[in-house]
C-alpha cells in the first residue's frame, strides 16, 4: 500500500525531471519555466 502511494507520488511530482527509472535528464541544468 505504501509502495503504491510512493509510486503514485513519484509519477506525479518527480518523474518528469528524474525519469521513470531515475535516469535523470541530459540537460537538467537549464530551467524549465513550464514546471515552475
Amino acid at each position: 500500500a505504501r509502495l503504491d502511494l510512493g509510486r503514485t507520488v513519484y509519477q506525479a511530482h518527480c518523474a518528469s525531471c528524474h525519469g521513470e527509472k531515475l535516469q535523470g535528464q541530459p540537460d537538467w541544468q537549464k530551467p524549465r519555466p513550464e514546471r515552475y
